[in-house]
C-alpha cells in the first residue's frame, strides 16, 4: 500500500496537468475565436463605410449633374432674353455699350494718374 499511496498524488498532479492544458487549450480557442470575430467585425464596418462612402458620391455626382443642367438652362433663357431684347431694341444696346466703355476708359485713366 506504500507504493498505492505514493503514486496517488502523482495521478492527482498528472490530472490536474491535463486539465490545465485543456483549459489553456480552451482559452486558445476562444481567443482565436474572438479574434476572427473581431477580424469580421472590422471588415463588416469597413464594407458599410465604403458603401456610405460610395453612396455619397453617387448622390454628390448627381447633384453635381443636375446643377450643371439647371445653370445651362439658365444661360440658354439669358441668351434668349438677350437676343430678343437686342432685336426689339438695338438703340438701347448701343446706348448701354457706350455708357459702358466711356465708364471703363475713365477708370483706366483715373489708375494712370
Amino acid at each position: 500500500m506504500s507504493e498505492e499511496s505514493s503514486d496517488a498524488p502523482v495521478r492527482a498532479e498528472e490530472g490536474s496537468s491535463a486539465e490545465v492544458r485543456a483549459a489553456l487549450q480552451a482559452i486558445r480557442e476562444d481567443v482565436a475565436r474572438l479574434s476572427d470575430d473581431i477580424a469580421q467585425l472590422a471588415r463588416d464596418r469597413a464594407d458599410s463605410a465604403g458603401a456610405t462612402i460610395t453612396g455619397a458620391v453617387a448622390s454628390a455626382k448627381s447633384q453635381v449633374a443636375q446643377a450643371k443642367s439647371d445653370i445651362g438652362d439658365c444661360l440658354r433663357g439669358a441668351e434668349a432674353r438677350l437676343r430678343s431684347q437686342i432685336q426689339e431694341s438695338p438703340l438701347t444696346l448701343a446706348v448701354v455699350l457706350i455708357a459702358v466703355g466711356y465708364a471703363l476708359g475713365r477708370q483706366r485713366n483715373a489708375r494712370r494718374r
